[in-house]
């Protein structure tokens, strides 16, 4: 890695210097209710019965990931350049494919727009929507240079892929 300045922190334990020796990792801690908790609920309620409050509620839970994860990534961006890097990736063509732990393809009922049996086993969408802002906002990839399509994402699962690069021209 570069020349990194010594970076102290004051956790409960006490004082002491960023190690810089590993993988560099951004982290944060969220309150799940804030973030995501309910949020299937929430979706049932606005495409069912077109509940304003429930998209507003959706749309605080999205603004609130995204505002918690760029004090995860832009600090990350900063020490890796890792932007650098998508964008020299892009240049050659491929879409930004986004991987959400889909365990199961159980998630939403189709009838009932509510949560499904395999709900609790995959990366809830509002995180997954807040991530994506997170890129097109923070690194302008606009949201058609984006994939995060299921049926590729669990074949790419299955094949045991865990790149992040689709093959698929912008």
């Amino acid at each position: 890695m570069q020349d990194l300045k010594p970076f102290i922190v004051d956790p409960p334990m006490g004082k002491q210097e960023i190690d810089h020796s590993g993988s560099p990792v951004g982290v944060v801690r969220m309150d799940a209710r804030k973030s995501y908790s309910n949020a299937g609920e929430l979706l049932q309620k606005y495409i069912n019965d077109s509940n304003q409050e429930a998209w507003d509620k959706i749309k605080a839970k999205i603004d609130y990931t995204y505002k918690n994860l760029d004090l995860a990534l832009a600090p990350l961006n900063t020490e890796t350049g890792f932007s650098q890097e998508i964008e020299s990736r892009f240049k050659k063509g491929p879409k930004l494919l986004f991987k959400p732990n889909l365990v199961n393809i159980f998630c939403v009922d189709p009838q009932t727009h509510g949560p499904d049996r395999g709900n609790t086993t995959c990366e809830e969408w509002a995180f997954v929507a807040a991530l994506m802002r997170w890129f097109h906002d923070k690194l302008d990839i606009n949201y058609h240079e984006v994939t995060a399509d299921p049926e590729k994402i669990l074949t790419a699962s299955f094949a045991g892929g865990q790149e992040i690069w689709a093959g698929a021209k912008r």
